[in-house]
């Protein structure tokens, strides 16, 4: 079987981005009947990851933080609210857009993209796991210290003034970013309530297979081999 990529390297010798390679084929040698039926099943699956993404989101903000402040709002009012909010959130989406362009590919901002953006939520899993200590508000407030963190790194990355590969930022915003709950749970000195502690018992919680920790640490290793193979 040959990649589209491979098939690129011969048919289309004067690309200049990989992210061509699919509309370019497309265009140039699939007949005009099934380049309507490709990109109308691209639109698809986009507005399909779209419209999840924005209803996710605006759920989130509404049932998360909105309701917790303001219980009096009724359910048409909440959900006049999302609505606010995932137009909101839409144009915002809009407005970045352009700037993908700035990237070397698509593919290469996506990655970028999670590199900065996921490790200040999986360190506080993480630690909401492995540390029956840290309280609600320092997890929220480790959250969004990590966040501030990895938007300043990200902000001086594109201005060139740091120049670290996405996978070495991804591991070093997780350790900051668990550093900062371990500060903010010794400033704000809160404990967790009895019942959300409950819900991470072990003695209550059903026993994992026995081949689930050895396949955890085997793709542990294996992940930071790739990382230090590619270093």
């Amino acid at each position: 079987m040959v990649l589209p990529g491979a098939m690129a390297i011969s048919l289309l010798p004067d690309l200049q981005r990989g992210d061509e390679v699919f509309p370019r084929l497309l265009a140039e040698y699939a007949p005009a009947g099934l380049v309507g039926l490709v990109l109308a099943a691209l639109l698809a699956a986009i507005m399909s990851s779209v419209d999840s993404a924005l209803n996710s989101a605006s759920t989130l903000i509404t049932l998360d933080f909105v309701q917790p402040r303001r219980p009096g709002l009724d359910t048409r009012a909440l959900a006049r609210l999302g609505r606010w909010i995932t137009l909101g959130l839409m144009a915002l989406a809009a407005l970045w857009a352009p700037m993908i362009d700035s990237f070397p590919g698509l593919f290469s901002y996506l990655q970028q993209a999670f590199a900065y953006v996921t490790p200040p939520l999986v360190a506080v899993f993480a630690l909401a796991f492995l540390d029956k200590g840290l309280g609600p508000r320092a997890a929220l407030y480790a959250t969004a210290s990590g966040h501030v963190f990895s938007a300043a790194w990200f902000v001086a990355t594109q201005l060139g003034w740091l120049d670290l590969h996405f996978t070495l930022v991804a591991g070093l915003l997780f350790a900051v970013t668990v550093l900062f709950a371990f500060a903010w749970r010794r400033v704000t000195g809160e404990t967790p309530a009895p019942a959300a502690l409950a819900v991470l018992d072990q003695a209550a919680a059903s026993a994992s297979p026995a081949w689930l920790r050895p396949a955890a640490l085997a793709m542990t290793v294996a992940t930071a081999a790739l990382v230090l193979a590619f270093w």
